[in-house]
């Protein structure tokens, strides 16, 4: 990724040097750009006073964010891809610390859950995706036993499913080998592998 004098930001292919992406709107020279971890988002810095954020694969602009301290010098993403901290050309006269900003999140694109509603198996759990309008509804596993929760007794319960930070594998507990282990599988279902294997139960999952 690049930005120029201009203003204008550009996504490059790393291998064949093809630019994949052509973004503007800034109206003056490009003084820092970033890369989010997940790899999912960018975020360009101008000394016209904003940072864009834009989605990578796309190229759509999902934020602006004013600055509070004048141009756009530098600017860094938090570890976990939530905040955005920036430096201006006005820092130094407000205290020399970084601004910490909010930028907007992905859109939400599918939802998953844990479900017994296809009354398969005796009411066994099974896992899910669809449309946050509720449309969509999709099953990925179809196992014997339980996926994505479990309960022991009306006290007693262990559930597991999140998606990868970049929405194509997700992570879910079963019990498809006799105990409550973890599973990975593509967003499609496919590829289910199991990843522990333990005595315990494993569950309450987070990527």
């Amino acid at each position: 990724m690049s930005g120029d004098k201009s203003g204008t930001v550009r996504i490059w292919n790393a291998l064949t040097g093809q630019t994949l992406h052509t973004l503007t709107g800034h109206t003056d020279a490009i003084e820092a750009v970033s890369w989010s971890s997940d790899g999912s988002r960018v975020a360009s810095g101008s000394d016209d006073g904003t940072i864009r954020v834009w989605d990578a694969t796309t190229g759509e602009l999902m934020d602006v964010i004013q600055s509070t301290a004048g141009a756009i010098k530098d600017l860094a993403w938090s570890p976990t891809d939530d905040q955005l901290a920036y430096i201006g050309r006005d820092t130094g006269n407000q205290g020399g610390l970084p601004e910490i900003v909010l930028p907007a999140l992905p859109a939400l694109t599918s939802i998953l859950f844990a479900s017994s509603r296809d009354g398969n198996r005796d009411g066994n759990y099974e896992i899910y995706t669809m449309q946050p309008d509720g449309s969509g509804v999709t099953r990925l596993t179809t196992d014997a036993a339980e996926d994505g929760f479990y309960a022991v007794s009306v006290s007693e319960a262990y559930y597991g499913l999140s998606w990868s930070p970049d929405g194509t594998q997700l992570v879910f507990m079963s019990r498809r080998d006799g105990n409550l282990e973890l599973y990975k599988m593509n967003a499609d279902g496919t590829a289910q592998t199991r990843l522990t294997n333990t005595s315990d139960p494993e569950a309450f999952t987070d990527w």
